[in-house]
């Protein structure tokens, strides 16, 4: 059985909820996400909602809640029975175009790495990233795995928009932008594919814990599935 995750310590997080932090583990992000799933699983009336981070996991309760005995003794045989649960990640292909046309920061990255453009989308492609958490905007992906040569510091200056499907990286991660939004990150591609679908349970494309490989596309393949 896979060594299951041991509890840091528990604190709550404004009236209604908690926040579980966890110790390192080597396969954190998937054991939080196997640990979400168990808690899902139990449909516990007071719980609305559980959100797996990097480090921790949030309940959200109906009513005002705090840290005692039964909540942590709660939380400990979650903690073991979750170990028991397939934590396989999955993994999600996801195609990108790192034309100019799309990639609105490329330039500034090739400037900061002093790499070609042909360098940067092998060593982007080359990873398999995985999704560390989502937040900021529905479905907002958090990925680690970034080449440690495309390694940039976040913009100085945030773009106002950047359109859905953006592809950026800032510090020593990748994310997916699901929505127009002002951005932080170095746009370097886009993808066409729907990543939120509302009509899905769940609507987003990923989850923490899964993985995904990047491949390169070319402009015209872009407009073809991106009209």
């Amino acid at each position: 059985m896979i060594e299951p995750l041991e509890v840091s310590y528990v604190q709550t997080n404004g009236d209604c909820a908690l926040l579980i932090y966890v110790k390192p583990h080597p396969q954190r992000q998937q054991r939080l996400q196997a640990l979400a799933n168990y808690i899902r699983s139990q449909k516990v009336p007071d719980i609305i909602e559980v959100v797996p981070a990097s480090e921790n996991l949030m309940l959200v309760f109906r009513q005002p809640t705090d840290v005692d005995d039964d909540i942590m003794e709660a939380v400990h045989i979650a903690c073991e029975r979750s170990a028991k649960l397939n934590s396989s990640p999955q993994l999600h292909e996801i195609p990108v175009c790192y034309d100019p046309r799309l990639a609105t920061d490329i330039e500034a990255v090739m400037a900061h790495t002093s790499l070609s453009l042909e360098t940067i989308i092998k060593r982007h492609t080359a990873t398999i990233h995985q999704v560390d958490f989502l937040g900021f905007l529905p479905g907002f992906a958090y990925l680690n795995g970034l080449h440690e040569s495309l390694i940039i510091p976040r913009k100085s200056q945030p773009s106002p928009h950047t359109a859905p499907g953006s592809i950026a990286i800032a510090n020593r991660q990748t994310g997916i932008y699901t929505l127009n939004s002002p951005a932080g990150w170095h746009v370097i591609g886009r993808t066409p594919l729907p990543l939120i679908d509302w009509q899905k349970q769940p609507p987003i494309l990923y989850q923490p814990g899964d993985q995904i490989q990047f491949t390169a596309m070319e402009y015209q393949q872009f407009s073809n599935q991106h009209p």
